[in-house]
């Protein structure tokens, strides 16, 4: 009985160390969600009911985007973005980045719940809410002359600096805040002046504004000037420009992407 009783518990002891070992050599496959969504915007950063209403979805992987498929249901968009590798020892253009067009929309507010997929696995999903304000009525006002940026071909290592020039009907017009936001591959240039007080001067006035900007990611950005007066959106231009790898950079980073004048 005592035999009998050793050898049950030899075998069963033997079995428990067989399962450990098995146990010990598996190793669970590494989980890579690429495709993850990582930030969501519209632009422009503030719509109106007079300018399409375009989304960008961006991922931190350099994944070639296959395409956007949108569906609206009232004031609610369901979004799934298809994104794949690129082949080995290619490059995607524009990687990571994908746009859609949602169209021009009637005042109101809207959500977007997005669904993204790389190679066919649903790897995440976000929700992204915004509004659409009446477009303001159209003054008519043309204060822009001249907006570009140099180098005119530019790389991720380069310094690059728009430079918007304009005028203004008389004198006294004065620029107390400038605002330099990048979102994405859209970057927004803001001039906010004010209207003169008191007498001035009956001739046309020159302004020439320069703003330093950091383009770290390869790729087509749209860069565009605004010009504000009291609050009031009165002229604006766009300048569309292709950015290169650059070797490295010289640029002496500011993260918060802003500029102020006093």
């Amino acid at each position: 009985m005592e035999k009998s009783r050793s050898a049950s518990c030899l075998w069963f002891a033997m079995i428990s160390l067989m399962v450990v070992g098995v146990a010990q050599g598996l190793t669970l496959p590494t989980l890579e969600r690429k495709g993850a969504i990582e930030t969501l915007y519209v632009e422009p950063y503030t719509p109106n009911t007079a300018s399409p209403v375009v989304l960008h979805v961006t991922v931190a992987d350099p994944l070639q985007l296959d395409r956007i498929e949108i569906q609206q249901l009232s004031n609610t968009f369901m979004v799934k973005v298809y994104w794949t590798e690129p082949p080995a020892g290619s490059v995607a253009s524009d990687p990571g980045h994908g746009q859609k067009s949602l169209g021009t929309l009637p005042k109101g507010k809207y959500r977007l719940f997005v669904q993204s997929s790389c190679d066919g696995l649903l790897v995440g999903s976000k929700q992204f809410s915004f509004e659409v304000v009446e477009a303001p009525t159209p003054t008519g006002s043309h204060v822009i002359t001249d907006f570009w940026i140099t180098p005119a071909n530019p790389t991720t290592s380069d310094s690059i600096v728009a430079r918007v020039s304009g005028t203004w009907p008389t004198g006294g017009y004065s620029m107390p805040l400038t605002r330099t936001r990048v979102m994405g591959h859209v970057v927004y240039v803001e001039l906010y002046f004010e209207k003169p007080d008191g007498p001035v001067t009956m001739a046309t006035t020159p302004f020439d504004h320069e703003t330093p900007l950091r383009l770290s990611m390869p790729g087509g950005y749209m860069i565009r000037a605004m010009i504000y007066l009291d609050g009031k959106l009165v002229d604006q231009g766009s300048i569309s420009v292709q950015v290169a790898q650059g070797s490295g950079s010289n640029w002496p980073w500011n993260p918060f992407g802003l500029s102020f004048n006093f």
